[in-house]
């Protein structure tokens, strides 16, 4: 609903998929209610500024963010939100977007190809060959569950704004 911005531009016309959510509006406390970070790791209020620095944002809450959707991937599967993660993302109409997405997030991400624009890739990646996309999976596993666990902490503030705004 909300593109994530490309770091290059900061524009919300620069996302890198429309389906996936900008993570830079996640919120810190959400993640100490959840239990997947302590009080003691948020930064200070940025200021109230009428202007965004991005960078600064993207600098304090990325390392933050990253860290809490570990935490997620590390709890148990019985524990009940790491249930929730596992239902959302082996949903099928969450799996077609979400699945495609993570594997370019982890090819971007390869060190040869960042700053590369996707057609500027390597033929086997640039157009999806299912053998290089396989050892990206197998390879990369733990880019994509990463990014797999962070749009679900999007998807799940996401959807309790809107449930809180819709009553």
């Amino acid at each position: 609903p909300i593109p994530g911005v490309r770091e290059d531009y900061w524009s919300p016309y620069s996302g890198r998929d429309a389906h996936c959510g900008n993570t830079l509006i996640i919120s810190l406390d959400d993640l100490v209610s959840d239990g997947l970070l302590a009080a003691a790791e948020l930064p200070r209020p940025y200021g109230g500024h009428s202007n965004v620095d991005f960078n600064a944002v993207a600098a304090t809450n990325e390392p933050l963010i990253e860290k809490a959707a570990k935490a997620l991937l590390a709890r148990s599967s019985g524990d009940a939100m790491r249930s929730e993660f596992e239902a959302f993302r082996s949903r099928a109409d969450v799996k077609a977007w979400l699945d495609p997405a993570a594997m370019f997030n982890a090819i971007d991400k390869l060190p040869a190809l960042v700053g590369k624009d996707w057609w500027d890739w390597p033929t086997e990646y640039r157009d999806r060959d299912a053998v290089a996309l396989a050892a990206i999976a197998n390879d990369h596993k733990d880019v994509i569950d990463l990014f797999c666990a962070t749009q679900f902490l999007f998807h799940s503030q996401w959807m309790r704004l809107k449930q809180y705004a819709n009553a």
